[in-house]
């Protein structure tokens, strides 16, 4: 089920879903989601609270930020499928 997706047992690094995102500035957004502690995806999805306010005035450009906010669910049923075999 799509909920089960954000209760999955394997934790993602943060690295594997910018590379997904395919991401122009690639170190310099990951520097900064890490040096503000936010190491996992899962803190962009809908049922969380993060204001995407709040991501922005920590220097991401609009686009980069909504990448971020948009893109969880399909993300995570890519990750499924993809490494179904391996857990």
């Amino acid at each position: 089920s799509e909920a089960g997706l954000y209760h999955s047992k394997v934790e993602i690094p943060i690295i594997n879903y910018l590379k997904f995102l395919r991401l122009a500035r690639l170190d310099k957004v990951h520097n900064i989601l890490t040096s503000n502690d936010i190491h996992s995806h899962k803190i962009f999805a809908s049922t969380c609270l993060l204001d995407r306010n709040k991501v922005l005035s920590l220097g991401l450009t609009l686009g980069v930020v909504t990448k971020l906010f948009n893109n969880v669910v399909i993300f995570d049923k890519y990750f499924s499928r993809n490494n179904s075999n391996n857990v």
